[in-house]
């Protein structure tokens, strides 16, 4: 049978773990935008593959961009998770611009990962460009 100990130990009676979480490897993606006549409608949104949302800049954020402007956004993602870039159009008019999405930190066409651009008309409040964070 075991009994209490009159004296104490000081000492641990078992030596602690040092495992430490997995770190995960972080990949820079650049989003080009080239506006069309209505900015201001624009909103974006990444989502991994359970449809959780990473990343989102709500509509409104481009209000006072003039048509044609071309602006980039960059967001880190974790290295090897399938995505997709969301496009939203506030009014469902349709997005009568250009979005490029490149891997790394500058837009660089031999990086393109996925492309929306309107060539005829279309009337949808969501365009989608799925692609793969990967090096490869």
């Amino acid at each position: 049978s075991l009994s209490p100990s009159t004296t104490p130990s000081l000492s641990p009676s078992f030596m602690p773990s040092n495992s430490q979480a997995p770190t995960q490897e972080l990949i820079n993606i650049t989003i080009e935008f080239f506006f069309d006549f209505h900015p201001h409608e624009t909103g974006w949104k990444i989502t991994d593959v359970g449809n959780n949302t990473i990343q989102e800049m709500p509509f409104e954020t481009y209000k006072g961009t003039s048509f044609g402007t071309i602006i980039y956004e960059q967001v880190s993602l974790t290295l090897g998770y399938e995505y997709t870039f969301n496009l939203l159009d506030s009014l469902g008019d349709g997005f009568d611009g250009a979005v490029i999405v490149y891997l790394g930190d500058e837009a660089n066409l031999r990086q393109m990962l996925g492309f929306y651009h309107n060539l005829l008309p279309s009337f949808s409040n969501h365009y989608e460009i799925p692609f793969l964070a990967s090096e490869e």
